[in-house]
Formats: structure tokens, sequence, C-alpha cells
């Protein structure tokens, strides 16, 4: 009896505590598999150690949490009458009500910037308390550009508020509850509203892709029972392969969960390889054994054909798991997690149908039923023999496909397109594409501008019409919608104590007045606004909101901008 042969026949004659031993397995399986959650956030796509990725984070640390929900409010009659003020002030209340919601922010909560005979207005844009003005509202907001085309759409139509989450170490794992909290809310107004933001679009993809994989993987479990039905005729040894390929799906997901991953729309294959894997190991485990042999009892015939197929398997899967195996070396988080728990989860499933065919096969009709020469079979006899027949034909003409593949692989681009994950069809998609047709463009690209000094150094006044000439030209760009500084606020205050005509809106020539503006600047005189400038007053935020894209599109705007 061959080596094979005798850990057929141990599996075999210990069945029961074999059993035994991979019912609790299963057991403490399901409690880590029940761990695992789904994460599609930015990080999992990022090389660790990635110079963006600290960057990004930097930017976290002094600037607070980048995570903005941005919630659009259409006014067809326009936003500046008493009752769509109200509507619009009490979305902003219920918004920032949110548990996990630091801020929200709208121009019914913000302060003007406006010049007065007596001094500076920087009183509430909007009071429910006061007499409600609608034309010194309007005004208010269409002459100063921290609003207007900002948070009012240039048609005065579309108001945003933007709410801000808080910041947290496990901000993944909350934001779905999160977001969830903040729908009920926004649909307790009553109010047509869209929301849109980056982490609206995670929330989505993530629930997208856990619904999606649970859906997938009982259609395929569902076409793999039928097609097994059709080869093998008897309902035992599909049962038999399903049943092992369930248990090495929940011995992967388990060590998945027992590990703290979380699935992604990578990851989320594996169940699917396990589908693949156990298939095949089962197909060939059972067909061999059950193939008749003379001068053999069946006992017999079983055991030496899993033992015969038992090396062929077993090199299949470590080939197959080495091959996953070398991704474990590879940088970035996601591609190292396909990889080591797919090559545990290939040998995994080649244990399970070892043991489930090794026991299974102890029953008569557990081996598939006895079947002619099937068109499958002869079909691929046809192939086998023309090959053999003309062999260099058919080695000219798979050169010519690998050719025509290798010029395929020429034309594939590496880009990522985050909401086109979703259909047109999905309300998180349709709600952006409204927002950007009512809007404009609202996706923040974010950038920092360092200085060697400080706001009071001789170079900031360079520094400050240099952001500001940078701002205009951005502008400019037929696909900018808007862009945001501390600048702004300065050149507001210089068209304030100008004669507030539109080309006031600029800092002035002289050093000195302009120095004499900058001791007006107060970074809180709307603490609902994002943070724009660093505490050491070294650096400046800018801003700028662009269309919703793919990664190459951003990468295009950030050089090109």
């Amino acid at each position: 009896m061959s080596l094979s042969e005798r850990i057929v026949d141990g599996i075999q004659r210990r069945r029961w505590l074999v059993l035994v031993a991979v019912l609790l397995s299963c057991v403490f399986a399901t409690r880590g598999a029940l761990k695992v959650g789904v994460d599609n956030s930015l990080e999992i796509w990022f090389v660790e150690e990635d110079p963006s990725l600290e960057t990004y984070h930097e930017f976290q640390d002094e600037y607070g949490s980048d995570e903005v929900v941005i919630l659009a409010l259409k006014a067809e009659g326009g936003v500046f009458t008493a009752a769509n003020m109200a509507q619009l002030s009490l979305l902003t209340q219920k918004a920032e009500a949110v548990d996990g919601i630091a801020k929200a922010f709208s121009i019914t909560n913000a302060r003007g910037l406006d010049g007065t005979e007596s001094g500076l207005d920087i009183s509430p844009l909007y009071s429910p308390e006061k007499d409600f003005d609608a034309e010194r509202l309007k005004r208010r907001v269409q002459e100063n550009p921290l609003f207007h085309g900002r948070m009012v759409s240039k048609d005065g139509k579309t108001a945003l508020v933007m709410a801000t989450m808080a910041p947290s170490e496990n901000l993944d794992a909350v934001r779905d509850g999160i977001l969830e909290d903040l729908r009920e809310a926004v649909e307790g107004t009553g109010l047509p509203v869209q929301t849109a933001g980056m982490g609206v679009i995670y929330s989505a993809l993530n629930r997208l892709s856990l619904e999606d994989s649970q859906v997938f993987i009982a259609a395929s479990n569902l076409v793999i029972f039928a097609i097994l039905g059709f080869l093998f005729r008897r309902w035992l040894p599909v049962g038999i392969t399903l049943l092992v390929i369930g248990v090495a799906s929940l011995w992967l997901m388990g060590l998945y969960g027992a590990a703290g991953k979380s699935t992604n729309m990578v990851t989320m294959v594996l169940p699917t390889l396990m589908l693949i894997i156990g298939v095949s190991d089962c197909v060939h485990f059972l067909g061999h054994a059950s193939k008749p042999v003379e001068g053999l009892s069946r006992e017999e015939r079983v055991r030496k054909g899993l033992g015969f197929m038992f090396w062929p398997c077993l090199m299949n899967s470590l080939t197959t798991a080495a091959g996953f195996a070398s991704l474990a070396a590879a940088p970035m988080p996601v591609i190292r997690d396909l990889g080591l728990f797919a090559a545990l989860g290939v040998l995994g499933a080649f244990v399970a149908s070892l043991i489930g065919c090794s026991i299974g096969m102890m029953w008569e009709k557990a081996e598939p039923a006895p079947r002619g020469s099937a068109p499958v079979k002869r079909f691929v006899g046809k192939l086998a023999a023309l090959a053999s027949k003309h062999p260099a034909r058919v080695l000219v003409g798979a050169l010519f496909a690998l050719l025509l593949s290798g010029l395929g692989m020429t034309q594939l681009k590496v880009d990522t397109y985050s909401i086109g994950f979703l259909r047109s069809s999905h309300p998180v998609y349709q709600d952006s594409v409204a927002i950007e047709s009512n809007f404009g463009p609202y996706t923040p690209l974010e950038f920092l501008v360092r200085m060697e000094g400080d706001l009071e150094s001789d170079e900031a006044p360079a520094v400050l019409r240099a952001v500001a000439d940078w701002q205009d030209a951005m502008e400019a760009e037929p696909d900018v919608g808007w862009s945001r500084s501390s600048v702004d606020t300065v050149r507001r205050l210089s068209q304030v104590w100008g004669d507030g005509s539109p080309e006031a809106y600029a800092l002035p020539t002289d050093d000195n007045q302009l120095y004499q503006l900058m001791l007006q600047y107060d970074p809180h005189a709307n603490p609902g606004l994002p943070k724009m400038l660093s505490e050491d007053q070294t650096e400046l935020r800018v801003t700028v909101g662009i269309p919703m894209g793919t990664a190459r599109d951003f990468e295009e705007s950030i050089h090109r901008l």
C-alpha cells in the first residue's frame, strides 16, 4: 500500500475522529468569520510608507478630518426666501445633531463679512429670530465670494450643507453607521436632498460588495449544483462537493476574520476561489475513484483511485498556493492579503476535498453514476487527435494568438473610478450627477503651500499674491468650479474697505496695506468652514472643486493645476 493509499485508509478508518475534528474546526472558524467586515477605504489601495499617504495623514493631523458629506438642497423658487431658508436651517441643524458629525455648515449658520459706515459687519447671515430680509440676505451672499458659488450655486437655486465627520481612529468601522443616521435625519426633514462625498461612495461600495458577493456566491453554487448534477447523475456526490466547498470557505474566512481583516473589492474573490478549487479537486477524486477496475473489490478500487489522484491534486494545490503566496511579498496590503489567504485557502480546499471524498466514497451511492462516451469527452478526444496530427499548425496558431494577446496587453491602462463601480441607476451615482448639474464640481482637491516664514515675514505678501493669482488662474479653467484659501478672506476685506466692486476683490499692491488687512484676518470668524491655515501660520491650504473622475483624471488635474 502506497503512502497516499495509507493516508486515505487512515482517514476512512478514523472517520469519526476526523469528522469531530472538522466539526470543531468549523465552530472555531465561524467565530472568526463573523468578525469579517467590509472595507474599501482609501488606505487599502496605498503601498505602505507611500509618501502620498504619509502626506495625507499629516494633512489630517494639522487640519482635522477631511471626511465631508455634501448635502445639496435645490429650491426652484430660489434659496433666498423665508420658507427655503427655514428648510435649509432645519437641514443644517438635523445634520449637526447626528452623533459622529462634528459640525454642519451652511449659509444659515455663517457670518457675513460686509462693510458699513460704522465698520465691519460680521453678523450672522441668517437669524430666524429677526425679521427676514430676503434682498439683504441675497446681496450679502452674492456679493461675498466666500459664499457665492461655494456655498450657494451661482443661479441662487441650490445651497450646500457641509457635514464634517468627527476625527476617529476607526472611521472606516463607524462610517456606515454615521451615514445611516445622517440619512435617517435627512429623510426625517422630508426635503429633496442629494448627498455626495467620497465617504458616501465608500459606504455604498462596502454595502454593495457584501450584497453582490453573497448573491454571486449563491448563484455560483446553484449553477455548480446543476452542472454537477448533470455530470454525476446522483445527488450524494453533488452534496459532498458542496459540503467540501462550504467547509473550505468557512476555514478560510475564519482565518481571515481571526487575523482582523476586512474584505474588499479584491479579496471578495476568495470564496469564489474556494468554489473553483474545491469543485476541481472533488471532480478529480470522485471521478477517478469511481472508475471500475477488474480484480479489485470496491473498497480497494476506491482507496487506490483516491490514492492515485492524491499526488496530482496535491501538486496542483501546492503550485497554485505557491503562485498566490508570491503575492505576499507585494508592498500593497490588499494584494498581500489576497496572496497569503488565497494560498492558505487553496491548501485548505485540498484537505477538505481529500477528507470529504475519502469518507463519502465509503458509501456506494456517493460514486458518480457510470456514463458512456459523453459528448464532451468525444469532443476533447477529437481535439487531441487533431493536435497530434497537425502539431505545426497548432503551434503556429497558438503563436499567432499569443502575439494578438501581447498587442492587447499593450492597451491595458491602470485606473480606478470609484463611483463608476456603481450602476448609473444607483442613488449615490444619481445624487452626484445631480449636484454637479445643479451646483457644479464639488469634489475637493487639496494643495498645501509652505512658506519659509509665517504671515508676518517679509516673504508673506509675495506668497499671498502668488496664491491669489494661482486661484484666479485655476478658476478660469473650465472644469474648476471654485477654489478656497485664507487669501480669500483677505481679498474680501480689501473689497469691503474699498469701493465694494468686483474689481476691488484683490490684494493691495502696497505691502503695508496688505499687512494691515492681515491683522484683521480672523481664521475663526466662520468656525463651520474648514481650517485653511496651519497653527504656526507657515502653511496655506488651497482647496479646489473639480468634477468627480477617475484616478487618471485626478492625476492629470493635479499636474495641470
